[in-house]
């Protein structure tokens, strides 16, 4: 079987190969989730919700090569009216996770809504490690879906955040999200490739659980690095965003023609 091909496990779900679309601009809405499923991501997290909504946009503020800085992060719908426009993602080919955060009341206002809407698993993301572990204690209370942590790539001890996550409830551990470059605005990008590395590698040695690896994916060497490191799958946001959903496809190409690559 063909790298391109090749199905991998995240806990309980099944993916068709190991290339997701990570939370971010390009999965807010049910149009656009669609679209990254036909590209041929094999799963899709959504942009993260809140329980109140927040208009708005990021703002690149500035690009050198594949990392991108912006400004703005927390951009949230209205919970009930936007599950209920994803009504036409019932029927889909892969799985869908909403992202919630960034604080415990959201876990309260939204993860219970989110699993009747009939979503595969939850990712959870917050500011700092206490209020995640306190995130997934809260949902794992209210809700029996796979849960995905996502860490922060400037947190210190990522394997001991990772394990207080799962000894909560987590059932994986996403890693990593966006870095503050100072007051409301956040790196993303080629230059998070290393911290991803780092992270996924000590999270790996420490725990047997799942891992999405996200950070500076732009190639299949990008994919091809992060598993090698110990990811179960691989997320990527920056990438689509600059080149559009077409990289999954010459992605995906790329990892066909090095089929020897352990991936």
């Amino acid at each position: 079987m063909s790298a391109s091909a090749r199905p991998v496990s995240l806990g309980p779900l099944q993916l068709a190969h190991p290339l997701v679309l990570a939370a971010g601009p390009l999965s807010g809405d049910a149009a656009s989730i669609r679209a990254a499923f036909d590209a041929g991501f094999a799963a899709v997290v959504t942009r993260t919700v809140s329980r109140h909504p927040h208009s708005g946009s990021s703002q690149v503020i500035s690009q050198q090569a594949e990392t991108m800085t912006y400004r703005g992060r927390w951009v949230s719908p209205r919970v009930t009216p936007w599950l209920r426009s994803l009504a036409p993602l019932q029927e889909r080919p892969g799985p869908l996770l909403i992202s919630i955060g960034p604080t415990i009341e959201d876990v309260i206002a939204v993860a219970e809504e989110a699993a009747e809407f009939g979503c595969d698993a939850l990712e959870l993301v917050s500011e700092t490690p206490d209020d995640l572990v306190a995130m997934v204690q809260e949902a794992r209370r209210r809700v029996d879906l796979p849960l995905f942590a996502k860490l922060g790539g400037h947190w210190a001890h990522w394997s001991a955040v990772a394990g207080r996550c799962l000894h909560a409830g987590a059932t994986g551990i996403t890693v990593t999200d966006a870095i503050p470059q100072g007051a409301d605005s956040y790196q993303a990008g080629a230059a998070l490739k290393p911290v991803a590395l780092a992270a996924v590698a000590s999270i790996a040695r420490a725990h047997q659980a799942p891992i999405i690896g996200v950070g500076g994916v732009a190639s299949a060497q990008d994919v091809i690095d992060l598993l090698q490191a110990g990811a179960s799958a691989v997320g990527l946001c920056t990438a689509p965003l600059l080149h559009g959903l077409g990289v999954v496809q010459a992605i995906l190409a790329e990892l066909a023609q090095r089929s020897g690559a352990r991936v």
